[in-house]
């Protein structure tokens, strides 16, 4: 549910939308302006590739956010498994933290937009106290008929006048976007039945690193893919090399469901101690 950076550090995000489009589908943006006030300083986790380690050290105590979690789950593993290779943690400032993942899309411009087509209670909120009065309020500017008229009346306005309809529905956000309504989000989501597949969700910058783990993919005794992840770990060290006075060790890519604000896992110093592990949990 959060404001991303352009930077491709966090993989399946969608990227495609118009601005002014979310907007008409009533939905809420997290401007920094609306985000500042949620400011809080927090320890976090942050998943990514070699790839983009650089990237992240060069974000560090910049006001650019980047998307973090405190509380692993299964939904987490298997994004470790496919595409992350590195786990940082990470403290920081919060601009928000949702109880968990969220969904959101992030438009063309990197900013992020709360989705008000979930279920429910926490859809039914949203709806009417956001998107309802904003569509109430741009009707009677517009002297529309209804909401549905809307649309059509938006997308036909010039570069100009989608700008203008753009800012209002911002100034418009932050005085709906109250402390209350933000913690009631909060408590509908939490709610929710999704199992035990999510995460949380924190929208972090300001951060520093305090160091990191490569993710390996246990092998249970199957000699070919222990020599295959040494063999991928090795193949990227010139990704890494420069950035080892922070690196903490290995840890196994399934065990990241287990993590807690208040508990880590087991973390393993080379290959050798996780082959001669007993459990990994």
């Amino acid at each position: 549910m959060l404001r991303q950076v352009l930077e491709e550090l966090n993989e399946g995000v969608k990227n495609d939308g118009k601005e002014w489009e979310y907007a008409l589908n009533g939905w809420i943006p997290l401007t920094p302006s609306i985000l500042k006030q949620f400011e809080k300083k927090v320890d976090a986790y942050h998943l990514t590739s070699f790839d983009n380690m650089e990237k992240l050290y060069k974000l560090q105590n910049k006001r650019k956010d980047i998307s973090a979690f405190t509380k692993g789950s299964d939904g987490l593993v298997d994004g470790a498994l496919s595409d992350s290779e590195v786990l940082f943690e990470l403290e920081g400032l919060s601009s928000f933290h949702s109880p968990k993942d969220m969904q959101s899309n992030r438009d063309r411009n990197g900013l992020r937009w709360i989705s008000n087509e979930m279920e429910g209670d926490y859809d039914y909120f949203i709806r009417n106290n956001f998107s309802v009065k904003m569509w109430s309020y741009f009707v009677e500017k517009y002297n529309l008929s209804s909401a549905m008229d809307l649309n059509g009346y938006v997308k036909k306005l010039d570069g100009k006048g989608k700008a203008e309809f753009i800012k209002e529905y911002y100034d418009l956000a932050k005085k709906l976007l109250t402390k209350d309504f933000i913690e009631k989000i909060y408590d509908l989501y939490e709610k929710m039945d999704r199992y035990d597949y999510d995460n949380d969700e924190i929208l972090l910058h300001n951060f520093k690193i305090k160091g990191w783990y490569i993710i390996v993919d246990y092998w249970y005794g199957d000699e070919e893919d222990r020599e295959y992840e040494e063999n991928r770990v090795k193949k990227n060290e010139s990704k890494f090399k420069k950035f080892m006075k922070d690196f903490k060790g290995y840890i196994v890519g399934e065990t990241i469901s287990k993590i807690r604000p208040d508990k880590f896992v087991k973390v393993y110093k080379d290959f050798e101690a996780i082959n001669n592990t007993d459990k990994l949990y």
